[in-house]
């Protein structure tokens, strides 16, 4: 991704006098209308008209005075681009785009400019008000539609242009998601928005000015009406998640009036004033009635202060904007034309194929994927036989499905391409598909959430990759006991089923992480004090084996493979198509998050370790974490420390008693309270898409408060050599501490204890995870060398000093580190066992190459 600050630091001119005070088809949706009277009749509201069809949505008016302004606005993009449409390499005059689309579309100025531009291209624009001219180029046409209700286009486009939309959108989530499907591969998609704030370089706009005010009652008056204004940054995570690549951020300034003196930011603050003191009424009036309960005339009283600040030379404020051009392609499109750009000296790919005597990120995995390669032929006959059978829920490369599959959470995953992916929707049509695969020799993974970090943990090159997307049921038993969750969901979408209920399973904590590969790894909880890991809760598990058969797995029925099931992994015994858990009664959590200054590790992570050796046992109810890592906006390394209750403190405590010696820690740069529902700490915590990553980690006996301390040097000096080769490239390492009291340890022991190995007499421990993210992939080798030379380092640190333990979390571990063998030799031997009994003829070791084989 790259951001480009077109603007530089604007410098007023001290000559401008103060103006003084200024007061004046089969493109259809389902929803969409043809153009009737319904349509066409406007709704009047203070003075203003407004658009009728889905009244209400747009708090703008549709009047000649808004439309005139709209013009003028457009105007103010060309002359802040130098004339051109857009900046993406779609907008250029000379581009061959076939079809496009414009959101938005207003008096539908840009599309009829483009479509002049492009007299090849289909240009279609969508709005809510029919304030279009009739009069219009051939190859433009206009729908009347809302754009937050399902899109149905029946052809994609080559390129999407949405402009201010902040105040418009309730879910950009979903906008992005939408505009994400109806591109055509290759395509493109540009984003013009205005930020969510008004901003002052020398501070000369301060609290008390009417114009601040001003946008803070209608930031608060948008999110009443539930269409509040999205920051920057907060669009560009939301893309990489859905899958956009080659993000390009250019941002400009407008000045609120012509008070700098630069020739052309004066100009562009001439412009903007005209736009700002027209459009101030018409974003003002509606919100602030609405929503604040405001008469006509006392938002006209109030607008008077506003309108001399916004004229006011001495006032030097702007508005930031940021037009994003962003690409989205497919892999291979990618590869091959951006291969010299993005230096793709991995060599992951030749001619779409992996080149295995170069594959150097996938060391443990190296002979299953060469076996998969010789069944390369067997993998294009599966495709073929699979979708015969299932039909539209086999999705093949160069469709846009495709592209939107390969998306994982880590970009990793992404560079190893499967042939086909299918889709069941069904535990018997996974059955059906096993048998497929088996009886060709075809080579499969299975994707759930995508959450492993290394290319082919989930992901597989020219064989067959299973979706669960489908299976993403979420039933709850009449005694609200059990509740049954399909593989295919997220922790978010599971905690947003129970939340209303007051019900909680022990589950993931961060919202995309996906249900399958946390429990099957082990699971840690809001909840494992007093409950023990995820996979200690599982009542039982739906199960396809290697033969095709489906079978169940609980403490009464087949406990063998039930017991393997809980932290043996994944990719080992069969695919799970249904976790039945174990529910509780749960309201809100507590949280708070101290931050402190990475000086501070010295003192804060002798607290911590105490609160893992004596606090935690005496408070089942309690969690938390530890975290160091390198922030540039803090100045350098931070303590992050993350505390959790399932009870709400009374008004006299306002800190569960448990945490009282973290919390009397001085110099906090931060001490953020949360109360609220489990789907609100999820998003709170989650882990975004689209960078690289790698997560190693060992665990130590927590014993020693010196160990964890002596231990930060090391990540100091590993961060440094990883900075320096970075160079501006961004890098962020984390140093985490995951506590394992002897509460946790106990709770484990339930329902005949899982495969991990974990002994409660040996406790308490502490996990020591190390993680990284990073952008360019020639970092990968040397990233993934510190993290094992780190992690060994400190394995060696534990032995010396007798403190070690070496159990491997799975959901946490790096490629190479042998993480069954890490539950001990006897827990080892009965998973090999079990897995050649329920796997006889080897067939999931030998096809299914995945992550962590036993």
């Amino acid at each position: 991704m790259a951001t480009v600050e077109a603007d530089p630091v604007l410098h007023a001119d001290e000559q401008v006098l103060d103006d003084g005070d200024s007061s004046r088809g089969n493109d259809a949706a389902s929803s969409t209308q043809s153009i009737s009277s319904s349509i066409l009749s406007y709704r009047e509201e203070n003075g203003r008209t407004y658009h009728r069809f889905r009244e209400g949505k747009y708090h703008l008016p549709n009047d000649a005075v808004e439309n005139e302004r709209l013009d003028l606005q457009h105007h103010l993009f060309l002359l802040t681009f130098g004339d051109k449409l857009g900046l993406s390499p779609a907008a250029k005059t000379d581009s061959k785009v076939k079809r496009v689309l414009d959101l938005g579309t207003g008096t539908g100025i840009w599309a009829i400019d483009f479509a002049d531009e492009h007299p090849e291209a289909e240009v279609v624009g969508i709005d809510l008000s029919p304030i279009q001219p009739a009069f219009v180029p051939p190859n433009v046409r206009f729908i009347i539609d809302d754009i937050d209700e399902e899109w149905n286009y029946a052809e994609s486009f080559d390129y999407i242009h949405s402009r201010m939309m902040t105040f418009s959108i309730k879910d950009w989530e979903e906008y992005i998601r939408k505009i994400f499907k109806a591109l055509a591969p290759g395509g493109f998609i540009e984003i013009q928005e205005v930020s969510g704030s008004i901003l002052s370089d020398d501070g000369t706009l301060t609290k008390t000015h009417a114009l601040t005010k001003w946008f803070t009652l209608l930031s608060e008056a948008f999110v009443k009406l539930g269409g509040a204004a999205i920051e920057f940054d907060r669009i560009k995570s939301i893309m990489e998640e859905v899958g956009f690549v080659d993000i390009v951020d250019t941002r400009f300034k407008w000045p609120l009036n012509p008070w700098p003196k630069d020739k052309k930011y004066k100009e562009l603050g001439t412009w903007n004033n005209a736009n700002s003191m027209d459009a101030i009424e018409s974003l003002t009036m509606a919100p602030f009635s609405r929503a604040h309960g405001w008469s006509r005339e006392e938002v006209e009283m109030f607008l008077v202060e506003v309108r001399k600040d916004l004229n006011s030379p001495q006032i030097h404020a702007y508005n930031p904007i940021s037009p994003r051009g962003i690409h989205f392609s497919s892999p291979i499109i990618v590869i091959t034309l951006y291969r010299q750009d993005y230096s793709f000296k991995f060599s992951l790919f030749l001619e779409f194929k992996m080149k295995l005597s170069q594959l150097i990120c996938l060391p443990a995995h190296a002979a299953g994927l060469v076996t998969a390669t010789s069944y390369a032929l067997n993998t294009t006959d599966a495709c073929d036989a699979l979708a015969k059978e299932f039909s539209s829920d086999v999705i093949y490369p160069r469709t846009t499905d495709f592209y939107y599959d390969s998306v994982y959470w880590s970009n990793r995953q992404s560079e190893v391409v499967p042939n086909c992916f299918v889709t069941p929707r069904t535990t018997q049509d996974v059955s059906k598909v096993v048998e497929i695969l088996t009886s060709l020799e075809a080579p499969f993974t299975v994707k759930s959430g995508g959450h492993t970090a290394f290319a082919g943990g989930s992901s597989i090159q020219d064989g067959v990759t299973i979706d669960l997307q489908h299976l993403n049921n979420i039933t709850v038993s009449d005694d609200r006991k059990t509740v049954s969750v399909g593989p295919g969901n997220r922790w978010r979408a599971v905690s947003e089923v129970l939340d209303p209920l007051k019900l909680a399973v022990v589950g993931g904590r961060a919202a995309s992480v996906g249900v399958g590969g946390l429990i099957l790894g082990g699971g840690i909880s809001y909840f494992s004090g007093s409950k023990g890991w995820a996979c200690d809760n599982v009542r039982n598990y739906e199960v396809v084996i290697a033969s095709g058969e489906i079978v169940n797995a609980s403490a009464e029925t087949n406990s063998d493979l039930y017991w393997a099931l809980r932290g043996g992994g994944g990719s080992n015994f069969g695919i799970v198509t249904r976790f039945d858990l174990e529910s509780f009664e749960q309201g809100d959590l507590w949280s708070t998050s101290l931050i402190h200054p990475g000086a501070l590790n010295t003192t804060v992570i002798p607290q911590f370790q105490n609160l893992t050796v004596n606090g935690l046992p005496e408070d089942a109810d309690a969690h938390s974490y530890f975290v160091l890592t390198y922030q540039p906006d803090f100045g350098g390394y931070i303590a992050l420390t993350s505390l959790y209750h399932s009870t709400i403190p009374s008004p006299e405590e306002s800190m569960p008693p448990v945490f009282s010696s973290l919390s009397a820690i001085p110099g906090a740069i931060s001490n953020a309270t949360i109360v609220a529902n489990i789907t609100t700490h999820s998003k709170l915590i989650d882990i975004p898409y689209s960078s690289r990553q790698t997560w190693w980690d060992i665990t130590v006996s927590a014993k020693s408060a010196s160990f964890f301390t002596d231990i930060v040097p090391l990540f100091e000096a590993r961060n440094a050599k990883l900075f320096e080769a970075a160079k501006l490239s961004s890098v962020t390492p984390f140093l985490v501490f995951q506590p394992l009291s002897v509460n946790i340890l106990k709770a484990m022991q339930k329902n005949g204890g899982n495969a991990l190995g974990l002994d409660p007499d040996g406790g308490p421990l502490m996990i020591v995870q190390l993680s990284t993210t990073w952008v360019d992939p020639e970092l990968d080798r040397l990233v993934e060398d510190s993290s094992q030379e780190f992690i060994s380092a400190v394995e060696s640190m534990a032995e010396e000093q007798g403190l070690d333990n070496g159990f491997v979390y799975m959901n946490y571990a790096g490629i190479g580190q042998q993480v069954q063998k890490s539950y001990g030799e006897k827990n080892q031997q009965r998973l090999n066992e079990t897995m050649a009994k329920w796997d006889p003829e080897g067939k999931l070791a030998r096809l299914w190459p995945g992550y962590f084989k036993v």
